[in-house]
């Protein structure tokens, strides 16, 4: 079996040189020849070698290491950021270190902790929780000089980050459906109480507003529970169901959310769009699958990513105290079979 290498000492013994000679050779700096640096790029592709970035970051190198804080893997959008952010920070040369909080504020500081250790050069925080733990977070990058910045807040941010307009567009979803002569509105899953729903809530008020319509749309949630997936979209359906009054027009949190209110509803024996007209949210490809077709709104994942690299890459070259606007990445409704004039 083949000689395994694991430090700039042993490749430098191996091949019977200095290890000043060897760092020379990999780092590509002077003083060494041209076929030493071919010899140390050749061992060190036999052998699988790679300098650790954190040796690197010891003696003042760059490490190349951004770190990417999530809360939770556990939806197709967020599978698809991570998709994207990858390939993004790949293509500049960084390597991103993936950490996950799981909503747990001591586990988010140990994750921020361990970035630091590593001498990331930035870290992007993905779908931040709102609360003061956030603000301690980029405390700490800042006192180590690693700026941050974030991707998709769920709190309130007011610079250095990227964020779809999500209250931009439940306010045109809104709008778009006062136009077909809707009245009688139900959030699935959108409630004022969740910070996930409130910017939703807001724009849906607002348009509402702007149209001249005084009745309140009905909230449609399940206490503490989070809004998404087909069976919580089926548990709104019911509570539906169960009301005497119905409404002409539904606009669900997501469309996973809104494809099982569909289900639920069409097997009560109604009919979208001729007895109800339904949104959804994100533009997953669930949402073209469905009989009828959904109407969405398209998350703009690869804009959002892109938009989150630049905006990271900027602060790198700016410094942690750099303060950037807020980049509002803007909506685009995609609409298809699911919605009509409601039933007269």
């Amino acid at each position: 079996m083949k000689k395994s290498i694991q430090s700039t000492a042993e490749l430098a013994r191996h091949l019977g040189l200095s290890r000043w000679s060897v760092s020379r050779a990999i780092n590509g700096q002077g003083g060494v020849s041209a076929g030493t640096t071919a010899q140390v790029r050749a061992a060190m592709e036999e052998y699988g070698f790679t300098p650790s970035p954190h040796g690197r970051a010891l003696r003042g190198h760059r490490t190349g290491a951004i770190g990417i804080c999530f809360r939770e893997l556990d939806t197709p959008i967020t599978i698809q950021k991570v998709a994207h952010i990858q390939r993004l920070l790949s293509r500049r040369g960084f390597r991103p270190l993936f950490e996950f909080t799981e909503l747990d504020q001591r586990m988010g500081t140990d994750v921020i902790r361990h970035f630091i250790s590593m001498r990331v050069e930035g870290v992007l925080l993905v779908d931040t929780p709102p609360g003061p733990e956030v603000n301690e977070w980029q405390r700490m990058l800042k006192q180590h000089g690693i700026p941050a910045a974030s991707v998709e807040p769920v709190g309130p941010i007011t610079q250095n980050s990227v964020h779809l307009d999500r209250e931009e567009a439940m306010a045109r979803v809104t709008a778009h459906l006062a136009a077909l002569g809707h009245r009688r509105f139900a959030l699935a899953g959108i409630s004022p109480e969740y910070p996930l729903g409130r910017v939703r809530h807001n724009g849906v008020m607002r348009a509402l507003a702007a149209a001249k319509i005084s009745t309140a749309p009905e909230i449609l949630s399940l206490p503490n529970v989070r809004p998404a997936g087909l069976r919580y979209g089926r548990q709104l359906a019911e509570l539906l169901l169960a009301r005497s009054r119905q409404p002409t027009a539904i606009l669900a949190i997501n469309d996973e959310v809104a494809a099982g209110v569909l289900w639920r509803l069409q097997r009560a024996g109604l009919n979208c769009p001729g007895d109800f007209s339904l949104f959804g949210f994100d533009n997953l490809a669930l949402s073209e699958q469905t009989t009828p077709a959904l109407s969405t709104v398209d998350h703009n994942v690869e804009v959002v990513a892109a938009a989150a690299v630049d905006l990271l890459g900027q602060l790198i070259e700016l410094g942690p105290n750099a303060k950037l606007p807020v980049v509002k990445i803007e909506p685009h409704l995609i609409v298809r079979e699911s919605i009509a004039a409601p039933p007269r």
